[in-house]
């Protein structure tokens, strides 16, 4: 996976699948956008944390739990953090782990590898 240093960012309308939560909690495509960002691990080339938010784009108000939670126009609510790794690397870290590749799959695309694995 090619990591960018600038933001990836998406509109809710073109995300909807992504927006759920937002949806949710009274967030709508007007209110602002979904930012990710991938970025590079220094502990370990190949690791690529990503993170993503909400940045709102006016004031919005979110109902959680019954309650209110008043977001600010420019005031961002963070949302998951998940990391994503380049097929060799992930497979050094199943080899780390005391696992080896068993079965190895790739997408349609091949922009993503499943491995079955088990003890080496």
């Amino acid at each position: 996976m090619p990591s960018t240093r600038s933001p990836r960012r998406a509109s809710c309308a073109r995300c909807c699948d992504r927006t759920t939560c937002l949806v949710a909690v009274g967030i709508t495509e007007q209110d602002g956008e979904l930012v990710f960002e991938d970025g590079v691990d220094a502990r370990l080339p190949g690791l690529h944390p990503l993170a993503k938010h909400f940045r709102a784009a006016r004031d919005v108000v979110a109902q959680v739990g019954g309650e209110s939670l008043l977001l600010s126009a420019g005031e961002r609510l963070e949302m998951n953090h998940s990391y994503k790794y380049d097929a060799d690397t992930f497979q050094r870290i199943l080899a780390g782990a005391g696992l080896a590749a068993r079965w190895r799959g790739l997408s349609d695309d091949a922009r993503f590898l499943m491995v079955l694995a088990g003890p080496a």
